[in-house]
């Protein structure tokens, strides 16, 4: 898959997700704080990918596996 495919993916899960969350908590929320809350949600699917590769790459580095920090033989 590349980039533009996990993007839409993204936006549609936090856009759904979003709806949901602003009419369970804020019922009468406006539809700006929805697209807010949207955008939020797109924006922490990136920053947990982030977090991930850079972890991973850290044990990468070191030789480390993501497992409790053992050693890869």
């Amino acid at each position: 898959m590349n980039n533009m495919h996990i993007f839409i993916i993204r936006a549609l899960m936090g856009s759904v997700f979003g709806v949901i969350l602003s009419k369970f908590f804020f019922p009468k929320a406006p539809v700006v704080v929805i697209v807010c809350l949207c955008v939020v949600l797109v924006g922490l699917a990136y920053f947990s990918e982030y977090l991930r590769k850079r972890k991973q790459d850290h044990a990468a580095r070191t030789g480390l596996s993501s497992q409790k920090g053992k050693k890869v033989s």
